[in-house]
């Protein structure tokens, strides 16, 4: 996010983010159903439910720190 990268950007720009996360609507709860499981790299497996929000908030915290930096870069 350096303003190099994205020529023309300064703090005035910021970024949407948006559908950081499975959307099924033919199923109750609007989401993945139970065995759509994640697997961690040990193969432990995890329901869906349980890293629901995580991708979004990590893609989040992910931007925000971009643009924390980028702003160093005025």
């Amino acid at each position: 996010m350096k303003p190099d990268f994205f020529e023309g950007t300064n703090s005035n720009y910021s970024f949407w983010i948006d559908m950081n996360e499975p959307s099924v609507f033919e199923v109750p709860g609007m989401t993945l159903p139970p065995n759509g499981l994640h697997y961690t790299s040990n193969g432990k497996a995890y329901q869906h439910k349980d890293v629901h929000n995580m991708y979004g908030a990590l893609q989040q915290k992910t931007v925000f720190e971009g643009m924390l930096i980028r702003d160093q870069f005025k």
